[in-house]
């Protein structure tokens, strides 16, 4: 006896199936045996709303750049009072403790025309009758200190006239050390 086979249609998605099928293949709903002929119609398939969700932006990029620009000049502020620091206890160091390091230092007077600029608006100020003479200029140490001695020496009719002076190797200090008269 030879079992004759019905195709029926799956009430779920429509397609045809076989009446010895327990799961439809095409969409996987269990089906009733003999439940639907092929005399009936498909069902019709019905639009469901879909609603798309939209993810929002963690934050503008306005923010970001704000906390950037902030971080950076935060950044800005550290580092200029660090060098601030740095520039200012160097010299404080300097101006405490320089005078046991700077005659260990070499002195190789590379500033002697600098040091005779300074000799030279000295006198002008106070002994204008020198500018005339001869000045030369000699780095040295005085009293284990480096110095520049300027001599300025003016030959007139009553004789040789010198003038000694001594400019600090900062180019900060000028004072007189000795004064020749010749008469």
């Amino acid at each position: 006896m030879s079992e004759t086979v019905k195709e029926l249609v799956c009430t779920n998605c429509g397609e045809t199936v076989t009446d010895k099928m327990r799961i439809c293949p095409y969409c996987g709903h269990a089906l009733k045996a003999g439940a639907v002929g092929q005399t009936q119609p498909p069902p019709q398939y019905v639009a469901q709303p879909q609603f798309i969700v939209v993810p929002s932006p963690a934050q503008p990029a306005k923010e970001v750049k704000e906390v950037s620009n902030i971080a950076a000049g935060v950044t800005f502020v550290v580092w200029a009072f660090v060098g601030f620091l740095l520039v200012y206890g160097m010299n404080f160091v300097w101006d405490q403790y320089g005078r046991f390091v700077e005659p260990y230092t070499p002195f190789i007077g590379m500033y002697s025309a600098e040091a005779g600029g300074v000799a030279y608006n000295y006198v002008s100020e106070l002994y204008p009758e020198y500018l005339a003479g001869e000045q030369t200029v000699s780095p040295t140490y005085l009293d284990g200190e480096p110095v520049y001695i300027v001599d300025y020496v003016v030959q007139d009719a009553d004789g040789l006239q010198g003038l000694r002076l001594v400019v600090s190797r900062r180019l900060d200090d000028v004072y007189p050390l000795e004064y020749y008269d010749g008469r």
